[in-house]
């Protein structure tokens, strides 16, 4: 596996992982 594969897998992993978190944050406020 490349080193680029690598830094894009993590890339796209932080970014869904922060759209999730924003998305949880919106649709429940309370928690």
């Amino acid at each position: 596996m490349k080193r680029r594969d690598i830094l894009n897998t993590t890339a796209i992993a932080t970014a869904t992982t922060a759209l999730v978190s924003c998305t949880r944050t919106a649709t429940s406020p309370s928690s």
